[in-house]
């Protein structure tokens, strides 16, 4: 039985995918097991983008916020700029071995639940990508 969530996440997933054609998602949420929505949410882009479409999806933590630096900001008890210092610090310390492989990033889409890139940890670990493959001509494209 397709449910009013699926059919609406399907809508959204058939919008943002009809122009660029993606091969993988990365999904960069911070506690994704902790609410029953966002499960429900990452089980339906599963199935749209794997099953429907045959985009791979992953979802790595290591390229989300800790819960120390994600409680500060959204608490106020730090500014943007401290996050956005407190986040890059942690994915040098974590050093995620998936960025050393930058073609598991080629035509991939980095998935949070923020809106837009101002301030989303998704845009500093495009950039973060981008800084530690200078090697590579990667355009990040915020849709």
């Amino acid at each position: 039985m397709i449910t009013e969530a699926f059919e609406e996440q399907a809508k959204k997933l058939r919008q943002l995918l009809s122009d660029p054609g993606y091969a993988a998602w990365y999904s960069v949420i911070a506690e994704l097991l902790k609410h029953r929505k966002r499960v429900e949410q990452e089980s339906i882009r599963y199935f749209f983008l794997k099953r429907i479409l045959g985009i791979e999806y992953y979802h790595d933590t290591q390229l989300a916020p800790n819960k120390e630096i994600l409680d500060g900001y959204k608490d106020k008890a730090i500014s943007w700029e401290q996050y956005e210092t407190n986040f890059l610090a942690l994915l040098k310390q974590r050093d995620p071995k998936i960025l050393n492989d930058i073609k598991l990033f080629d035509e991939a889409c980095l998935l949070c639940s923020e809106d837009k890139p101002d301030h989303c940890h998704r845009r500093l670990v495009a950039e973060y990508i981008q800084e530690v493959n200078p090697q590579e001509k990667i355009e990040i494209i915020h849709i």
